[in-house]
């Protein structure tokens, strides 16, 4: 089984209790931190916390959902470019604290990209520490078929989800 928090505790008390606890059951954790990835080169020391927490706790990913919906966010194709821009360079800026602490950062395969937008940023990024968040149903909202974005993201998938619900 696993589980998919928000952010980890980082009172050395608090993460060894969450860590027994998931042990216990035989969990994995993976945490929630989109809205935690570093921004700016100042947003390192708190980022680099948070995921040294993570992997004291024994967490077996960081889950990131970055993108808006590319049609439903944006006025125009180019602020949805820029967007996408900003968020590859705050990945850029977070890898490096991956590696050290060796931990995945899975990006969900969210609403804002293309499977083969996602693919071909991933393999340029070249990095063992960030991957997919695997989700069926996403890109079918891209005209996409859920076969073909699985075979075109499966080489950079790390965890996936499955839901018993549309939405």
């Amino acid at each position: 089984g696993g589980a998919e928090l928000r952010l980890p505790p980082t009172d050395p008390a608090e993460i060894a209790k969450l860590r027994a606890r998931a042990e216990s059951y035989d969990m994995r954790v993976i945490f929630d931190i989109s809205s935690r990835l570093p921004q700016t080169p100042a947003d390192l020391q708190t980022f680099e916390a948070i995921v040294k927490a993570a992997k004291e706790i024994g967490a077996t990913g960081i889950h990131g959902a970055l993108t808006q919906r590319r049609y439903e966010q944006f006025d125009t194709f180019e602020a949805f470019k820029a967007s996408f821009e900003k968020n590859k360079a705050d990945v850029a800026r977070a890898e490096p604290i991956m590696r050290k602490y060796q931990i995945p950062l899975v990006l969900e395969n969210h609403k804002g990209w293309r499977a083969a937008e996602q693919a071909a940023w991933l393999k340029s990024l070249g990095s063992e520490y960030v991957g997919v968040h695997f989700d069926f149903g996403n890109n079918v909202s891209r005209g996409e078929d859920p076969m073909q974005t699985l075979d075109t993201l499966l080489p950079y998938t790390k965890a996936c989800h499955f839901k018993d619900r549309v939405g």
